[in-house]
């Protein structure tokens, strides 16, 4: 039987793999507003053709994981290349590996998950637009 990664396992990857992707695209600091952060993330993760590969993470009416995603990315341990950490009005994404390329960082992220860095910008991209935040 394979192995199927945890909830937590999942949500890191996402975690990470925005983190990679806002940077990627320049975007250095996300506004903090919790329905526009929730909003956003449902409509780009229904859209995510990778979404099937995370079955734990929520992103419906009834539930959305965009906030414990970020608010628990920077204490995670299996948070090895990204991360977020915010002031209350902002999250900010920022790299634990400074010395990788976008690639080589997106791959660690989501290397169990097959997903690349194009696989990750196609879910930050729409997030980011949903939200009104510019981006390369």
């Amino acid at each position: 039987m394979p192995h199927t990664p945890s909830k937590v396992q999942q949500q890191t990857a996402v975690g990470e793999g925005l983190a990679i992707a806002c940077l990627a695209l320049g975007v250095d600091e996300v506004p903090n507003s919790k329905l526009d952060l929730e909003f956003a993330f449902n409509h780009a993760w229904q859209a995510w053709p990778h979404r099937s590969k995370f079955p734990q993470i929520r992103a419906d009416m009834e539930r959305t994981d965009i906030l414990r995603i970020l608010d628990d990315a920077d204490g995670r341990r299996w948070a090895f290349v990204g991360s977020w950490t915010t002031d209350y009005t902002t999250w900010f994404p920022r790299l634990k590996q400074d010395n990788w390329g976008w690639a080589e960082l997106a791959d660690s992220a989501g290397g169990t998950f097959d997903v690349d860095l194009d696989g990750w910008i196609s879910l930050a991209a729409p997030w980011l637009d949903h939200m009104g935040v510019r981006h390369s």
